[in-house]
Formats: C-alpha cells, sequence, structure tokens
C-alpha cells in the first residue's frame, strides 16, 4: 500500500463527509465551518466551491433528480444542485436542544438516509441518530457522547456509528428490507492512544477504515476492532474517509486546519488538505439518497 499523497489544496477549516458521486467520476466534500461544499475532479485536480452558509456537515447524491445533491446543514437536509443558489428545503429536524445540529450522514443500499447529531457546544446526552425520510426525521437511538461517521457492512446487516468521544465503534443489527436498526450489538473499543476515531468507511472485504482525529493517521481494523494496518498522516486532524475513483480502488481522507496553534500551523501546511492512498482498495460502494425511500 503507498503513503498518502495530498491530491487537492484544499485549505478547509474542517474538511468533512468525503463522498464519491460515481454519476460524474467526481470527490463530494465539505468545509464544515466555512458552509460550503466542495467539488473535485481527480481527472484535471480542478476543484469548485458552493457557498450554502451555515454549519455544512455533509454531501451526498441523491436519486430525485440528474445531478441532485442532499446538504445538511443546521438541523435540515436540503435538496438542490451544485451551486443552486436556492437549495429545497426537505426535512427539518425538531429539537429540544438549542445547540444540537446534524453531524456526519449515510444512506442504506435502498437510499435510505440516516443522520447522526452532536451539539455544537459538546454538552453530553444530546448526540442522536435520526432516521430521515419522506416520514420525517424519526430519532432511533440517543444519547451518544458524540455520533460521527456511520457506515454499512457488506450485506448491509451490520450498521456502525462511532462515537468519538466515547472512543467507540457502535455495531447495530440492521434489516436491509425493512430499515429498521432496533438492537445495539457489542461495541469495538478504540484506543485513545489513537486519537479520537471520526469518520469511517467500509472496504469490500468488510474492514473498516477510520479517520483518527488528533491521532495523524488513518487505521484499518477488522469487524471485530483488531488494527491491520495504519497509514501516517503528516497532518494531526484526519476527519474522515470514503473510497472512488476507477474501480473505487483509492482512499480520500479529508482533514482539519481548525484549533491549530500557530506554531502547530506552521510545522502541518496541508492541515485542511485532502489526501489519497492509491491502492488501498476496493472499497465497498454507497447509495446516495432515495427522497422516496421509506
Amino acid at each position: 500500500m503507498d503513503d498518502a499523497i495530498v491530491v487537492a489544496e484544499l485549505r478547509c477549516a474542517i474538511g468533512e463527509g468525503p463522498f464519491w458521486d460515481e454519476r460524474s467520476s467526481r470527490l463530494l466534500g465539505v468545509d464544515l465551518s466555512a458552509g460550503e461544499v466542495w467539488r473535485l475532479d481527480p481527472a484535471t485536480g480542478a476543484t469548485d466551491r458552493w457557498h450554502l452558509g451555515g454549519t455544512v456537515s455533509a454531501v451526498l447524491t441523491s436519486r430525485g433528480g440528474e445531478d441532485e445533491l442532499a446538504v445538511t446543514r443546521g438541523r435540515s437536509v436540503l435538496l438542490g444542485c451544485f451551486g443552486a443558489t436556492d437549495p429545497h428545503p426537505w426535512v427539518e429536524v425538531a429539537s429540544d436542544s438549542p445547540v444540537e445540529r446534524l453531524n456526519d450522514a449515510g444512506c442504506d443500499p435502498r437510499g435510505r438516509l440516516w443522520v447522526g447529531s452532536m451539539a455544537s457546544d459538546f454538552s453530553p446526552d444530546v448526540s442522536t441518530l435520526y432516521r430521515v425520510g419522506p416520514q420525517g426525521a424519526v430519532a432511533a437511538h440517543r444519547p451518544f457522547q458524540l455520533a460521527n461517521g456511520l457506515a454499512w457492512s457488506p450485506d448491509a446487516r451490520t450498521l456502525y456509528l462511532v462515537d468519538s468521544r466515547a472512543h467507540e465503534i457502535l455495531r447495530f443489527a440492521y434489516d436491509p428490507a425493512t430499515g429498521r436498526c432496533e438492537r445495539r450489538l457489542s461495541s469495538l473499543a478504540v484506543d485513545p492512544a489513537w486519537g479520537f476515531a471520526d469518520g469511517l468507511c467500509v472496504a469490500a472485504d468488510g474492514s473498516l477504515w477510520v479517520a483518527m482525529y488528533a491521532g495523524w493517521a488513518v487505521r484499518q481494523l477488522t469487524p471485530e476492532g483488531e488494527c491491520l494496518a495504519v497509514v501516517d498522516l503528516p497532518v494531526a486532524k484526519a476527519t474522515s474517509v470514503c473510497f472512488g475513483g476507477p474501480g473505487l480502488a483509492d482512499l480520500y481522507v479529508t482533514t482539519a486546519a481548525a484549533g491549530l496553534t500557530e506554531e502547530e500551523a506552521a510545522a502541518q501546511p496541508h492541515a485542511g488538505d485532502l489526501f489519497m492512498v492509491p491502492g488501498a482498495g476496493p472499497g465497498l460502494a454507497v447509495s446516495g439518497l432515495d427522497p422516496a425511500a421509506r
């Protein structure tokens, strides 16, 4: 396996949510605190930005229309094409907490959307896992310390959810036919010495690739939590990962620059940039949103 290389100097404050758009062979992602969606064409290296404002935490493709995207902003899920000045509000997540916002998101193979939330001030007992669809937003499991990356096993019968501050990757029994996520299974412990688990994705062989925030690395884990490989990074804050490129062979890694001291920023000139690990895959194909899926 090759080392991680810089493929786009995005200079994100908090780069997050990479998502491979198979329709266009481009990579999507967000700069969370800047309120932007970015789009990279790996063939040319060209990057476009779509400014939405607010806190934009995730972007996915949508089956609702040609080139339509789903974007989580604040407590809302928006639908619209890249660059649209008026994306359509689709679902608003109601909350009793003024500090709750949506965080990482993912869809099961049928296009059902699941989104985790967190407290913007990191308050405990706010973070929740929601199922979002035509029926609105339904709280499936709560509370967590900080719900982060989520992904499914190759057979879609296990939903993985990172609880970053609890140093755990939670496992839930999932029914891909009905979309029910009712039973919590055993959790995978994440060694605090590794940093904080953040975003994750699943490879075709079922292994988990996990971005380690404040851990200077991405780690490959077995479904039981054993570390198989470590890809070291020249930046401390890896935030999320996804597979992309031909055959989903390459692993993309987003990073963050926010919160670094002046000295730390000088020592990490590529903090906030996008990295790639060639040949880390093949990855497991992920689904975009089907707005009609229940």
